[in-house]
């Protein structure tokens, strides 16, 4: 059974707790002084950055400024603990680290190969969208240099880093406001992306959505400090600032972010928009180098947001998420601009505004020194006139230029040609800080790089000399032409060269440094190679004609940009080149990128280096210096095998990162693939991805759906997949989607380790789960991988990942000699399971402590043997002092130098090589280090060894062991036990008694105070024992949990039994209404027509009540999304069971096809399908849960009205209350007759009912109204208009005292006559279709129904005392419904008793609760309040209980109820049901209904006490098994622990009795010990209480010997046999009785099976074999034949002689039938199963010849002299096959529209 634990936050919930928690503290500043700005105002200059000089970005920096500024530190420089490590500091005693959040990006292209950012960044838009981007999320704790001793270790650097961020003085200006040129071409250019009006006087900015422009009032506007220089440059800064407020705002626009969504001013809507906008400007104005001051009009806002914080910290990410969207539009354009400027995009700078913050101070500078000095230009002017020499730049060309300055533009112009020959002038910026020849200088460097002024290219032709003469002619080089036409040949006349060697020799030429302009060069490919030299007759038809690799080997490799398929191989000369390449390209760099491209050389060195050992090795030492092997093809097997993954690929991200796939929705039926099949005959991925994104709940991952792969079936085919999600279809089960949403392998470990790893985990989920303990176990090596057990020994410990086990024993040469073995709880922590593991070894004999007097000599021996354990002698003084010395580094070396004692505590250790001890310390509070231990190093062991002898020591002092509970233990003042006898014996003998006899009395004293403490010394050793008990249970949870079909996942039951508990809670507070009080209309849906099933009926219906919601009316996620209505953030769903009907294939349970699908097959396949019902969970949401309410309008106002709660409340009325309303308005209005509405009639009191009843002439009668006779006059509320005329005309002033409310909500409410005019209706009718008596009789009664006589008998009279007319008629037809369901549960209906394992008692209860459910349900269909009956409300905590310790008798009571509710609308439609398919579905009875049979388990359930902690205990001595009974509230399925009955600590005690194995029931309930007064006979039963590990017999129980059955049937044959289907049946044959076998529940086939080959094999099988014989006694209904085959109906069998079976004579394993039809003999093979069955059958003969008819119905239909049609011989034979399986019968079409379920729930 899976523990639940608590789910405590991620990392990253926290740290966003952390930032949510700075961003409120400044926002809480802010209000008091908004005036600062959001980061802090202007006290430093700069973004944080780390140590090494890289700035934060984004909400980092955002989150570091905050950081700095709110605890006062004087830079923002941060730092990791690597970098803290490095420079040789640490972290100031009590700091705590702030969250840095990183998120980067896993970028691949389209062939899987890994792409950097940066590339990513410069593709094209088509190339990016082929790349897969996958991100993730990681935080890292870093430390303000404020809070480390930086200053301490490295002064100078601390002191150089704080400086940079010192804000200087500024001088006081006159003028001047910040510009920013790119935002200011921006709104000139109109190239933002809507309008911006900037140049017209405005009251104020804003952005409006509808004509979708930003309007910004002037500049000049924002200048509001002329007379201060600094504040006046920053009112520029705030002009930009409001522009990118208002420019985030219109980046939400519905044609962009489509963020804006209808708000009202001021609502948490507008403000979060407001948010976004604020920390967009805020974002990007850091980007470009300046504070952004909050705006005046969200000052108003800042408490808005703090409380939408405080109330959720994730609300940060999603307003970061629409910030970072916003802002990277906005920067994207800004670049525009800036590159149009010639400025250096945002994006190359990493967007971390340092450079931007130069730039902007630089431009202050520069305005103030304008102040100081002329303008530069005229400076320039002047200069330039005054050269005698204008200048002139001369190019490469021989061109000369004249240049000339352009003061007004301050620019140098040239006029020079363009590549097409027109003239025109180009202009360079004129740089002030460089003179006029190095401006010069820089216009010729530009032109430079224009074509028409470069050097002209000077064509050379080149010849080599004759080659050497090979004897047989001379052979010519072929001479090299640097030809521009690649299509004329090279050379001709190539002498004695064959056109290989020509060719060899032309690339070899090609590559001597002397052709590099040559075209042959230019050749991309292979490919291109052939068409090159397809014209040249010396080598084209080789060329064309030999492979791929012959041209590579032949010397094409040399061609630059040629390579062969290094998956295939690589040459020699092809590794060397990209060596060589390396080093020639990098060789002269010198900045700080060297030392990763030194490594990288260092890489590909290593990977060469390797390459050739292995050619070495493959080929022989000679083969890397032989010409004709440079340029052969390598096989890759060859070269790569022994080069590492680390040498031949960049490394690649942490395993932690590696992908897995968790199926969040698994969609089967059409109508839910609907959707998805559109969008994929459209092609249209990205909206199927889209889908599954919202198809996400969000849920935690579920271990069972996690898979390594996303295709793990047959068939499966992935169609759509990014970083994120992904589509998986699979057409070979009637086409299916599994919707999956992509996790990382460390969101598996944190899901394993905040809910244990489950029992239905994915063998991928464990295989991760086994990985990650091998890890932690690798990772505790340089730890102590040893046990010290009491009796000295030392035990090893490994982990073995394939069994799950840790593996314990003693080392040998060979390793590990494993003596014992344990089972890894994943579930549990390392240590937790290393502390179980040491306490189940302690308890063996064999490592057991010796006996008290030999501890004590040991005690006494121990120094000298620790003396002797030094063995200094055997070492020599140079020889000791080098082991002290290598013993020091070791434990220097040590990362982790300290001891985790059992208590928690830890303890330094360090090594001193002076005395040769090791040192154990203790941290004091202050500080100071105090001695704990001291041990002598023993150089005979290992540093392992000696700190296991110190651990086990130390461990065992009382100060370090682990706290545990005791039970009233106290501590005795002397602990030594000879002395507590001693001290004992002297005071009895000071009593009188003789010393010799007062030492055998203290002795007995002692022993037994000893072994007391022995007993509660062991309890820290017994922990093993819990773990195997809760192992146990779980697996018999896990039986149970699959043999109840019908049940849902744990986590959906627990959710429904929580809403059932809720509704039990309310109706013991509200006399008995326990679902929609307030009188709702009933649960529907808004959007669709979804039916809703009983069950789900009062689920919703629950929920709204619990929930506070307005309305039983609920919508799908995707339903209101697709009607314009969002869910609000924040808000769970509801799960919703839905049942799918479909049809699955008789012989293929995958293969399921729709309605439609079936309807077009032909009537013979129609014949191999039966009607089939999935199920599935969906989730549904409140329309209070969604925006509908806010976007509805008048259409929400009229459902509230129609479907919301009924204005008149269901509490019974008091004439008290209406009499002192009446006084209250008589005082005001004396003289007015007061009219009181009071339910269904109004009243008259006191002296108005006789002025009443004179003008009416309606009677006046005596009313009791606390202790006073009343006169009152009464009339019904429908005579109202008749009476008041009266009254009026007679001269009275009136005045009628109705319900005052909204007449917009005001709904009619129904009568208490119409309430039971239905009710009977419903009674009649059903006792009219079902042929059931009904009788309604005219006395006060109670409904019921009368299971001998099969009556429902109601009562015609209503009981008024209940209080109004309309509350009794309420529970009067509330009390009908129950009786009508009880009607339905009788055994010749839908049986409901006996199945669900409870006694016959408890099984009444359960009845019970179906009727009152049931019943409820017929009332809130009307909308009307449910209500439990007097006798009901006494069972509450009965059912309470089975909720709270069984969650899953939810999936049983919806299974009975929805039959229930379905049974009941069939019959009022006149519809026939089909009782027998529905029984054919539930589980078969586990007991009896006689409750005689059950009394002694019913008796022994209620003597368990929580009070007096007696448990019963039943010890079956022959077999060695115990049932133990625990009292209620100890439950066995939730887990509960009740102290002082702990189930682990029972275990132990009756393991110690010598019994095998114990199981654990609830006292009754569905997990109850509900056995026959049989089962106990021979058993020992008693009552017993824990006493430490020891079990006190309380009470001995006698159970009567029961009377042996008489006439007991034998079983002849029993034994488990498959069904057609594949399906596990007992088959059963009792003698002189019909064969006959039954499906039982599978813990009972599990239990036939487990007990294979063991000593219980017979009577556990004969055991089995009695009850489901008598189970198919008591209820023939069970009882099936898949013995016999059935033949079709109109087979006449009459015409099959002489039928046999036999096998073939050629081949014994072949078996044929034989049989004569209408005289000719024919024959045909069986299978194996017809073969067995033949044995099995009754009557042999007979089922030979329905073999035959079943093989031979060809045959016999052929001469069939009247046929049926062959779609009415279809429908016969499926009712037949039907009828003999326990598939329930396909219903009819009409059927199918009017009732979804068909009677029958899984």
């Amino acid at each position: 059974m899976a523990i639940q634990k608590t789910k405590e936050p991620s990392k990253v919930d926290a740290a966003l707790q952390r930032f949510a928690e700075m961003l409120i503290k400044r926002m809480e500043e802010m209000q008091k002084d908004w005036h600062k700005g959001w980061i802090g105002g202007g006290s430093m200059f700069g973004l944080p950055q780390n140590i090494s000089g890289r700035t934060y970005e984004g909400s980092n920096a955002f989150l570091l400024f905050l950081h700095t500024a709110e605890n006062g530190y004087k830079a923002p420089v941060y730092m990791t603990y690597g970098q803290l490590y490095k420079e040789g500091a640490h972290v100031l005693k009590g700091e705590k680290a702030v969250p840095v959040f990183k998120w980067g990006f896993s970028i691949k292209d389209k062939d899987g190969k890994k792409v950097t950012e940066e590339e990513f960044h410069n593709m094209t838009d088509d190339e990016k969208k082929e790349c897969k981007r996958r991100p993730f999320l990681k935080i890292y704790p870093e430390f303000n240099i404020d809070q480390t001793n930086m200053s301490e270790v490295n002064k100078e650097k601390y002191d150089a880093v704080v400086s940079q961020f010192r804000k200087t003085d500024v001088p006081t200006i006159t003028d001047g406001m910040y510009v920013n040129k790119a935002i200011d071409r921006m709104m000139e250019k109109q190239e933002w992306v809507c309008k911006i009006q900037y140049d017209k006087e405005e009251k104020g900015a804003y952005y409006s959505p509808a004509k979708d422009i930003v309007v910004l009032p002037t500049k000049a506007q924002f200048r509001i400090h002329p007379d201060d220089p600094e504040e006046c440059f920053k009112d520029g800064q705030e002009y930009y600032g409001t522009a990118l407020h208002e420019m985030a705002h219109s980046t939400g626009h519905p044609s962009r972010l489509d963020r804006l969504k209808p708000a009202a001013f001021g609502s948490p809507e507008y403000a979060k928009e407001e948010l976004v906008a604020e920390l967009t400007s805020a974002m990007v104005g850091n980007t470009l180098g300046f504070d952004r001051r909050i705006s005046d009009n969200n000052v108003a806002y800042l408490q808005n947001w703090t409380s939408a914080l405080r109330k959720e910290p994730k609300f940060i990410v999603t307003v970061m998420a629409d910030v970072n969207k916003a802002s990277r539009i906005i920067i994207e354009n800004i670049d525009k601009q800036r590159i149009a400027l010639g400025e250096k995009p945002l994006v190359q700078g990493a967007l971390d505004g340092v450079e931007e913050k130069v730039k902007n101070e630089q431009q202050f500078e520069e305005i103030k020194a304008d102040q100081k000095k002329e303008d530069p230009r005229e400076a320039v002017a002047k200069e330039w006139d005054s050269l005698a020499e204008k200048p002139t730049v001369e190019m490469e060309s021989g061109d000369v230029l004249p240049v000339e300055y352009n003061k007004e533009k301050d620019t140098l112009d040239v006029l020079i040609t363009n590549e097409a020959g027109k003239q025109e002038v180009y202009s360079t910026n004129y740089d002030h800080d460089r003179n006029i020849e190095e401006n010069v200088g820089h216009v010729w460097e530009e032109l430079s790089n224009m074509k028409q002024y470069q050097a002209k290219e000077v064509k050379q032709e080149t010849s080599s000399e004759t080659a050497k003469d090979l004897g047989d002619g001379l052979s010519k080089e072929p001479e090299i032409n640097d030809k521009e036409d690649n299509s004329v040949p090279i050379e001709d006349e190539k002498g004695g060269l064959t056109p290989k060697e020509y060719f060899s020799t032309l690339m070899a030429t090609l590559n001597d440094g002397q052709h590099d302009g040559h075209t042959a060069l230019g050749i991309k490919n292979i490919s291109e190679l052939r068409d090159y030299f397809k014209d040249n007759h010396n080598v084209s038809e080789w060329v064309a004609n030999v492979t791929d690799k012959e041209i590579i080997e032949a010397g094409a490799d040399m061609l630059p940009n040629i390579r062969y398929n290094h998956k295939e191989g690589r040459t020699l000369y092809d590794m060397e080149a990209a060596y060589s390449n390396i080093n020639a390209k990098y060789e002269d760099v010198s900045d700080d990128r060297t030392r990763q491209i030194a490594h990288r050389i260092d890489q590909v060195k290593s990977i060469i280096t390797a390459y050739h050992t292995n050619i070495e090795n493959a080929h022989g030492e000679n083969y890397l210096f032989e010409e004709e092997s440079a340029h052969k093809i390598i096989p890759r097997e060859e070269y790569a095998k022994s080069v590492t993954q680390e040498q031949t690929v960049e490394p690649t991200q942490e395993k932690m990162d590696e992908i897995y796939y968790f199926s969040h929705t698994y969609l089967q039926s059409t109508d839910s693939r609907e959707e998805l099949d559109n969008l994929v005959e459209k092609q249209d991925y990205d909206s199927l991805l889209y889908l599954t994104r919202e198809y996400d709940q969000g849920d935690a991952l579920s271990q069972s759906q996690t898979y390594k792969n996303a295709t793990k079936f047959s068939g499966d085919d992935i169609l759509a997949e990014d970083d994120n999600y992904a589509v998986v279809y699979n057409s070979s089960v009637g086409g299916t989607y599994d919707l999956m949403r992509k996790v990382t392998k460390q969101d598996i470990i944190d899901n394993i380790e905040r809910y244990g790893l489950e029992s239905d985990a994915s063998d991928d989920v464990k295989k991760v789960a086994y990985e990650n303990v091998a890890k932690q176990f690798s990772d505790i090596k340089s730890k102590i991988p040893a046990f010290t057990m009491p009796n000295e020994d030392v035990l090893y410990f490994q982990y073995n990942q394939e069994s799950n086990k840790i593996e314990v024993g003693t080392t040998t040469n060979a390793g590990l000699k494993v003596d014992q073995t344990f089972d890894y709880d994943v579930d549990r922590t390392l240590d937790a399971n290393l502390e179980n593991v040491y306490e189940q070894l302690s308890e063996l004999p064999e490592y057991q402590q010796a006996d008290e007097q030999e501890e004590e000599l040991d005690e006494e021996l121990e120094p000298e043997s620790l003396d002797e354990n030094i063995s200094l002698n055997e070492y020599s003084k140079e020889k000791l002092e080098q082991d002290k010395a290598q013993i020091a580094q070791k434990f220097t070396d040590m990362p982790i130098p300290y001891f985790t004692m059992p208590n928690g505590e830890k303890l330094d250790f360090h090594y001193n090589q002076d005395t040769n001890n090791i040192v154990v310390e203790k941290t004091m509070d202050n500080g100071e280090k105090k001695d704990v231990y001291q041990h002598p190093y023993n150089h005979e062991l290992t540093t392992a060894e000696n700190m296991s002898d110190i651990y086990a020591v130390i461990s065992q002092k009382p100060e370090y062991q682990k706290v545990e509970e005791k039970e009233n233990v106290v501590a005795h003042e002397d602990s030594n036990v000879q002395t507590n006898v001693e001290g004992l014996a002297e005071d009895i003998a000071e009593t009188g008694v003789p010393m010799a006899q007062a030492e055998k009395e203290a002795k007995t004293i002692v022993d037994d105070k000893q072994h007391e403490n022995f007993h509660e010394a062991e309890d820290k050793k017994q922990e093993h024992d819990q773990a195997k008990a809760e192992k146990e249970q779980a697996e018999k949870e896990k039986q149970q949990q699959e043999s109840k079909k019908d049940e849902d996942k744990p986590s959906k039951g627990v959710v429904h039994a929580a809403i059932l508990l809720g509704a039990l809670a309310a109706a013991k507070a509200n006399d008995g209404v326990w679902m929609n009080k307030e009188s709702k209309s009933n649960a529907e849906f808004i959007f669709s027509h979804t039916p809703v099933t009983a069950y789900n009926n009062i689920m919703m219906n629950l929920q709204s009540d619990q929930k506070g919601y307005r309305t039983n009316v609920f919508t799908s996620f995707n339903n209101a999304q697709k009607n314009g209505v969002a869910v609000k953030q924040g808000e769970k769903a509801t799960p919703f069971n839905w049942t799918q009907w479909d049809y699955q294939n008789l012989t293929d349970k995958n293969d399921i096809i729709s309605n439609k699908e079936y309807e077009k097959l032909s009537d013979e396949e129609k014949k191999m399908y039966g009607k089939h019902a999935s199920r599935l969970t969906q989730y549904i949401y409140n329309i209070d849960q969604t925006t509908y309410p806010a976007v509805g309008g008048d259409q929400f106002v009229t459902l509230l009205k129609e479907k919301g709660a009924q204005q008149e409340r269901m509490k019974p009325s008091t004439s008290a209350s209406f009499l002192k309303q009446f006084d209250e308005i008589k005082a005001k209005h004396p003289d007015v007759i007061v009219i009181m509405r009071k339910d269904d009639s109004y009243e008259i009191y006191k002296s108005d009912a006789k002025k009443a009843a004179e003008a009416t002439h309606l009677p006046v009668t005596k009313q009791e109204i606390e202790g006073k006779k009343i006169d009152t006059v009464s009339f019904s509320h429908t005579m109202l208009d008749v009476h008041l005329p009266n009254i009026i005309r007679a001269g009275h002033r009136v005045a009628v005292c109705d319900q005052l409310e909204d007449p917009k909500l005001v709904k009619s409410v129904p009568e208490g006559k119409a309430v039971l005019d239905r009710a009977y209706s419903t009674a009649k009718a059903v006792a009219k279709q079902e042929g059931i008596k009904y009788e309604r009789v005219m006395v006060i009664q109670d409904a019921k129904y009368d299971k001998t006589d099969d009556k429902i008998e109601v009562s015609g009279m209503i009981d008024k005392s209940v209080g109004s007319e309309r509350l009794a008629a309420l529970q009067k037809a509330n009390d009908i419904y129950r009786a009508v369901v009880a009607a339905t549960g009788t055994e010749n209906r839908l049986d409901r008793s006996g199945r669900n394992s409870l006694l016959p008692e408890d099984d009444a209860k359960h009845e019970k609760l179906v009727q009152e459910l049931a019943a409820g349900v017929l009332m809130a269909r009307q909308g009307l309040p449910a209500t439990l009956s007097k006798e009901s409300q006494k069972l509450i905590p009965y059912w309470e209980r089975e909720l709270k310790e069984n969650p899953k008798m939810v999936g049983v009571i919806e299974r009975d109820v929805n039959n229930a509710v379905e049974t009941i609308d069939n019959l009022i439609a006149n519809r026939k049901v089909d009782y027998k398919a529905i029984r054919g579905q539930l589980p078969p009875k586990m007991i009896t209904d006689k409750a005689e049979n059950y009394s002694l388990a019913a008796d022994l359930a209620k003597l368990p006490s929580i009070d007096t902690k007696e448990v019963v205990v039943i010890r079956d001595r022959k077999a060695n098994k115990v049932d133990v009974i625990l009292p209620a509230g100890a439950s066995v399925e939730a887990n509960n622990e009740v102290p002082g009955m702990r189930k682990d600590r029972i275990s132990i005690a009756l393991k110690k009795e010598g019994f095998n194995e114990v199981k654990f029931y609830n006292a009754g309930g569905s997990l109850g010990l509900n056995k026959p007064n049989s089962y106990f006979e021979g058993k020992d039963v008693s009552l017993n209480q824990l006493k430490q590990y020891q079990l006190v017999n309380h009470k001995t129980i006698e159970v009567a010997q029961q009377p042996k059955q008489e006439n007991k049937v034998e079983i002849e044959h029993f034994r488990a046999i498959k069904d057609d289907y594949g399906r596990w049946a007992f088959y059963i044959k009792p003698k002189n009785e019909p064969q006959f076998s039954v499906y039982p529940p599978k813990e009972h086939m599990n239990k036939y099976f487990s007990v294979r080959n063991t000593p219980d094999e017979k009577t556990t099988r004969a055991a089995l074999a009695n009850k489901w014989y008598e189970v198919a006694k008591q209820f023939p209904d069970v009882r099936v034949d898949i013995i016999n085959p059935h033949p079709a109906k109109d087979i006449d069998m009459s015409r099959i002689v002489n039928p046999t079976i036999t096998k073939s004579a050629q081949d014994p394993k072949v078996k044929l039938v034989f049989a004569t039809i209408d005289g000719e003999r024919h024959y045909a093979p069986v299978n194996e199963t017809q073969w067995q069955r033949m044995w099995l059958a009754d009557n042999m003969a007979e089922y030979k010849k329905a073999v035959a008819a079943v093989v031979f119905e060809p045959v016999l239909r052929k001469g069939m002299e009247s046929q049926q049609t062959q779609s009415e011989v279809v429908k016969e034979t499926e009712k037949v096959e039907v009828k003999e399986t326990p598939e329930p019968e396909p219903k009819q079409e009409e059927q199918e529209k009017q009732s979804t379920s068909h009677g029958l729930h899984l």
